[in-house]
């Protein structure tokens, strides 16, 4: 039986995959209720994670994480 995914790994699949992620997404689709510390692990790591505010529908600003595409273009080529 494999071990459970870490929430980090999680969160660097899919912003390796191009999603980008907000702390709504993260606490829906990983549980996760500290998706700054989470992106912060990621940086530790040597990726580079770009941060961007957005505004939501009811005019709330917040950040989204995104991987930018040279850098996912570069690991697939390895």
């Amino acid at each position: 039986m494999s071990k459970p995914k870490t929430q980090t790994q999680l969160i660097t699949r899919d912003l390796m995959r191009g999603q980008k992620i907000t702390a709504m997404d993260a606490l829906h689709n990983y549980g996760c209720w500290r998706l700054s510390a989470r992106i912060a692990d990621i940086r530790d790591l040597g990726i580079p994670v770009e941060t961007k505010t957005i505004a939501t529908s009811t005019g709330k600003h917040v950040a989204q994480y995104s991987i930018p595409i040279e850098y996912r273009k570069a690991m697939r080529a390895k």
